[in-house]
């Protein structure tokens, strides 16, 4: 009898765990806690603590940042639900800590701390799929039905699907449907426009602008060739000092809160343009580049503007001066998810000229987030 009760005490402190919590800050806007036993959910604020069980959920224009006991964080962004499972620490020496968070909708960023001088198990539930994290970063957004998994700069993810495990390394995503059904792991850059290549034409692009062909004043849009590659011709001519624009542009509307990293690109070539610079105001270029977007505060946009010469000492905001005629890789901010606000959405990209008479081309139209 004694042994008996000397195993069974042995068996509850190799298996007994402590609960642990998890102390939460407000980012942006109102967010809600639920309890693991409450039906109700009800609002919180940052001097709020989180329990194994719980759930937290943001609205439209809310975030919130979660450090775990261990060092670990999560974001959960907007318009997202994530509950936490499980938090604790095990009785038996080495201590182990174990995390459990599950991703019920929407989007959020972890960054998983070293387990110094204990083993550590962070799991992470997708679906009918689980996840196993090593110290690293990681993100996970809905798509489409299914979420999708980014491993960070540092990381490793073990993902044991319904039907085949798969192993993500640094830089990689995988699509994960909620049945567990796991995709082919893929590199972290993700193009985000349709056909910038324009190796379609025009197709997935929408014309605007002045376009006429009748008149004093004929401006134009083609798909051209040139230098054996497909390109996108704004012509204007006749225009006698009037302002005009034209330009093609494509509804993105699409989600980005879940990346790092958002990059655009594309190459240019500039023929000729009257007007000096960016014009009166700064704002009319033979090609001009522009990004609108969300973010927490409002909708936004980004433009930026190319030209050739400015004899006329014009304004040049948000303008890059380069040589004409050839073919140049355009210049952008590094990083646009750097932009403060940073952008949630991407809502569309507008590609074309404005001013004077000018003639220009564009190619090669890419924004790739990672």
């Amino acid at each position: 009898m004694v042994l008996t009760s000397a195993l069974l005490v042995k068996t509850y402190y190799d298996t007994a765990t402590i609960p642990q919590e998890a102390s939460i800050s407000i980012i942006s806007g109102t967010a809600l806690v639920r309890g693991a036993r409450d039906r109700q959910w009800s609002s919180m604020s940052s001097n709020d603590v989180v329990k194994t069980g719980d759930s937290i959920m943001t609205n439209e224009s809310s975030q919130v940042f979660v450090r775990l006991f261990d060092g670990s964080t999560v974001q959960v962004l907007t318009a997202s639900e994530v509950r936490f499972k499980r938090m604790s620490l095990s009785r038996k020496d080495p201590e182990e800590e174990t995390i459990e968070l599950e991703v019920v909708s929407g989007k959020a960023h972890m960054g998983v701390a070293f387990p110094y001088r204990r083993e550590k198990k962070f799991v992470l539930d997708i679906g009918t799929a689980q996840v196993f994290l090593s110290d690293g970063s990681y993100a996970v957004a809905e798509d489409k039905g299914a979420s999708q998994l980014r491993v960070g700069p540092m990381g490793y993810a073990r993902v044991v699907g319904a039907e085949k495990d798969a192993v993500l390394l640094p830089d990689q995503r995988l699509r994960i449907s909620k049945d567990g059904v796991l995709g082919a792991p893929q590199v972290s850059w993700e193009e985000i426009v349709f056909n910038g290549d324009l190796s379609q034409g025009l197709n997935g692009w929408q014309q605007g602008g002045d376009l006429s062909r009748d008149g004093k004043i004929r401006s134009s849009i083609y798909s051209v060739i040139d230098a054996d590659k497909p390109a996108v011709h704004f012509v204007r001519t006749g225009s006698k000092s009037q302002h005009g624009e034209t330009y093609i542009y494509q509804e993105i509307n699409r989600d980005v809160s879940d990346l790092s990293e958002l990059r655009l690109a594309s190459e240019l070539r500039i023929i000729s343009h009257a007007l000096s610079g960016g014009g009166y105001i700064g704002s009319e270029y033979p090609v001009i580049v522009r990004l609108n977007y969300r973010t927490a505060a409002g909708d936004r946009t980004a433009g930026y503007g190319f030209y050739t010469h400015n004899e006329a000492g014009n304004r040049t905001d948000n303008g890059e001066q380069v040589t004409g005629e050839y073919w140049i890789k355009s210049v952008y901010p590094a990083n646009l998810m750097a932009l403060d606000p940073p952008p949630q959405k991407i809502l569309s990209i507008q590609i074309g000229a404005s001013g004077w008479d000018y003639e220009s081309m564009v190619r090669g139209i890419s924004l790739t987030g990672k």
